[in-house]
């Protein structure tokens, strides 16, 4: 087996108990004091805003392809599978890597008929790009909710 076939790609970029705390009093409107922004919440929250806007790597989409070929009636055989995946790659490859979750999978299959089918790259690219467009909307929005330390460059808006 290559590295592509047996690649597991690790749960997304998760924040730790203490910031998911905080964000979720932050979504409740909760009044933020200076004080509960510590050095260590304002930098994990800007390193994981950072990391949700970059683009996947080519093997994290492949494995997200391998598992909705389980999904889906005519996923590619062995021999049309690395030219799929090439261009799925080559089409989607600009999104950000937090599209290729399960959550998104689940929605192409839940889709109706369409879903049952294996996606052309232009109709993946079509399905992700909303969930991809929130994100980076979401980056730049929660950035400006953390303090940037002087001279440390802001995240720019999409």
């Amino acid at each position: 087996m290559n590295a592509i076939a047996t690649y597991q790609p690790t749960p997304g970029h998760k924040p730790s108990p203490d910031l998911s705390a905080l964000l979720d009093a932050v979504r409740s409107n909760v009044a933020i004091m200076p004080r509960d922004l510590t050095a260590q919440r304002v930098a994990e929250a800007r390193a994981l805003a950072a990391a949700s806007v970059q683009p996947a790597t080519p093997e994290l989409i492949v494995a997200w392809l391998k598992k909705l070929a389980m999904l889906v009636v005519n996923g590619p055989d062995a021999g049309r599978a690395r030219a799929q995946a090439e261009a799925m790659v080559e089409i989607c490859g600009d999104l950000p890597a937090a599209v290729w979750c399960p959550e998104t999978r689940k929605a192409w299959c839940q889709q109706g008929d369409k879903g049952k089918f294996w996606p052309a790259p232009a109709e993946l690219y079509a399905h992700l790009l909303p969930y991809a467009e929130r994100i980076r909307r979401d980056a730049w929005q929660h950035n400006g909710l953390w303090p940037c330390p002087s001279g440390q460059p802001s995240l720019g808006q999409p």
